[in-house]
């Protein structure tokens, strides 16, 4: 539970300091009225890849999926720190969001298969607190940051976040153990 709950951390500040950068973003390229749409593309993103997700019967571990989901999830933010312009920062955003549903969703069945049936809230209690601490500390780390550095460069705090997050899941994941494995 250690292991995911301090990669929920490291996620949601990735989800707190992209939101507040954004909205930052998108003001200093000349389109503050962009935000709400950027911000839907990344949304968006996650909506179709989490409609896609739950569609499939998937023949691969829950474990292995989650650690291909928080690669995909620290790659899908690289495009994000190369992008000066607003129109294609949409598309970035989009395809940012691609990973994030399926890597939730994995994580929390996860905690569903690892701890005893009596601890499940417990369980589900330790990785939204750490997804909410994240987004906490994230969105006053990207509001720092982009005060300080400009939103196109805060943008690397919210990519650090990741990689701490595809760095620990995938490190440690042979320390997750599930009592049954499911595939569904």
């Amino acid at each position: 539970m250690a292991l995911l709950s301090a990669v929920f951390l490291a996620m949601g500040a990735v989800f707190g300091s992209v939101d507040i950068i954004t909205v930052a973003f998108a003001e200093e390229h000349g389109s503050k009225g962009a935000a709400g749409l950027l911000l839907a593309s990344i949304a968006c993103g996650s909506a179709v890849s989490g409609l896609w997700y739950g569609s499939r019967h998937w023949k691969i571990s829950m474990r292995a999926r989650f650690v291909r989901g928080l690669s995909l999830f620290a790659a899908g933010l690289t495009p994000v720190l190369l992008m000066r312009d607003v129109r294609v920062m949409a598309l970035a955003l989009f395809i940012a969001g691609l990973s994030i549903s399926p890597t939730i969703i994995t994580g929390f069945s996860l905690v569903e298969r690892m701890v005893p049936a009596a601890q499940l809230n417990e369980g589900m209690a330790w990785i939204t607190t750490s997804i909410n601490l994240g987004v906490a500390v994230g969105s006053w780390a990207g509001g720092r940051l982009t005060d300080a550095f400009g939103a196109s460069n805060a943008y690397g705090f919210s990519y650090a976040c990741a990689l701490l997050a595809a760095v620990v899941g995938l490190g440690g994941s042979a320390l997750v153990r599930v009592r049954h494995q499911h595939t569904n």
